[in-house]
């Protein structure tokens, strides 16, 4: 995960690939990859919401994932915190 302002980049790596980049109130591609098969994905990007404290992270993302005409409403929370 990256993040920057109003802008977030998820990257996953395993049993499927994926690259988003989330930019608030754009439209951006991407990259999906799973079983043999890949291409693009496009969002659309809602909210990006983060505070970063000391120990600890909180993120907050709304988006559509839109694949071959479809439009799929997604909302991720994260939380993490630092072990002491």
């Amino acid at each position: 995960i990256e993040l920057q302002g109003e802008t977030a980049v998820l990257e996953r790596q395993g049993d499927y690939s994926l690259r988003l980049h989330l930019v608030r109130g754009e439209e951006c591609e991407g990259y999906i990859g799973m079983g043999g098969s890949e291409g693009g994905i496009t969002t659309y990007t809602h909210r990006v919401n983060y505070s970063i404290g000391k120990d600890s992270l909180l993120l907050s993302l709304h988006y559509d994932l839109l694949i071959s005409g479809e439009k799929q409403e997604m909302k991720l929370r994260l939380y993490a915190k630092a072990d002491k």
